[in-house]
């Protein structure tokens, strides 16, 4: 998603100089889904403070605010050259106003998003009694890992824990 027209702000310094400090502490991994807080310790002089979240949405707080986010990544396989995990760049874009005026400062903060697994069966769009019927498993860990395990279970008792399975 492409960023808000107001997350393009640059700084300025019509009413003073500020300066934006915050971040995401010591952890900047989360999973997807999981709630992620932007600490803001900038002067007490900011008016607002617009944190634009890399993901297409943004949030406006008033002063110092802190921010928080939850990410959702949606339906993607990453592959292990992404090392698993989806970055975004966090913005947090400190404001005060004088008159017409203002002055703005901000920062930049990576954030990686581990995400969910995606799971996805292949199957024919026709199929005819009494023949196999082939299942894909097109899924993804978005980890590192291996599968733990795959279970089917077809509905009449029968079940398998293979990787590609056909049933008839």
């Amino acid at each position: 998603m492409a960023q808000t027209v107001r997350c393009t702000t640059l700084a300025r310094t019509n009413c003073g100089q500020l300066t934006a400090i915050g971040g995401l502490g010591t952890i900047n991994t989360f999973c997807e889904g999981q709630e992620v807080y932007f600490s803001n310790n900038s002067d007490n002089t900011v008016d607002s403070t617009l944190y634009c979240w890399g993901d297409g949405r943004d949030t406006m707080l008033f002063r110092t605010t802190p921010g928080a986010h939850t990410y959702q990544v949606g339906e993607v396989c990453l592959s292990p050259d992404d090392l698993f995990l989806k970055q975004f760049e966090i913005k947090m874009i400190v404001f005060k106003k004088c008159g017409t005026t203002y002055s703005a400062h901000y920062l930049t903060t990576p954030v990686f998003i581990r995400v969910k697994p995606k799971v996805e069966f292949l199957v024919r769009d026709t199929v005819c009694a009494e023949t196999d019927v082939p299942f894909t498993n097109k899924s993804c860990m978005n980890d590192s890992s291996n599968y733990v395990s795959v279970l089917w279970d077809f509905g009449d008792g029968t079940t398998s824990t293979s990787g590609a399975e056909s049933f008839t």
